[in-house]
């Protein structure tokens, strides 16, 4: 089984997607998004472009678990709307669900994806006190969508999400 993972914005996130891929890779085989900017500070982040990379990735693939965090989890939502991609997603992991600097159109775009997916292949892990969006905020609007969806809260107050062993649970 592949498993795609959908890192957050900055940079740093290679060292977290450098540790799943240490961690699941004997399991799995990890397919790692990098995002472009990463590669060229001047670029700007281009979702289109980063859509159409993800979608060559998978394009091959019959079926994928998907990790995502951060902004990789906006981009994932952009990603279910396809119905190719849909049709090859197994299970998806999401983390550190970034609603601060959401608006109106952005919360539809969640919504809307994530009615597509079932409860049984979804699990979410939002830290308790993420400066991005706290559990409290992300759990309710989650609910409102499916009160189905499991949500975890986790113990941390940053945006920080090392949660390798129940990334494996849940696989």
């Amino acid at each position: 089984m592949q498993i795609l993972i959908l890192p957050g914005y900055s940079e740093h996130n290679r060292e977290w997607i450098k540790e799943i891929d240490a961690r699941l890779k004997t399991k799995y085989d990890v397919l790692i998004h990098e995002w472009s900017h990463w590669e060229n500070s001047s670029t700007l982040f281009r979702l289109k472009y980063e859509i159409n990379q993800i979608l060559n990735k998978v394009r091959d693939k019959e079926k994928v678990n998907i990790i995502a965090k951060s902004v990789g989890t906006r981009v994932l939502m952009n990603l279910i709307m396809d119905k190719d991609f849909l049709s090859k997603i197994n299970k998806v992991i999401m983390c550190g669900i970034p609603t601060r600097f959401e608006n109106e159109t952005t919360r539809i775009l969640y919504k809307d994806s994530l009615s597509l997916l079932s409860p049984s292949q979804f699990l979410i892990l939002q830290n308790d006190k993420d400066p991005l969006a706290k559990f409290s905020y992300v759990n309710k609007y989650i609910k409102s969508i499916n009160p189905e969806f499991r949500i975890l809260k986790m113990p941390r107050n940053d945006h920080n999400y090392p949660y390798f062993d129940e990334f494996l649970k849940f696989l």
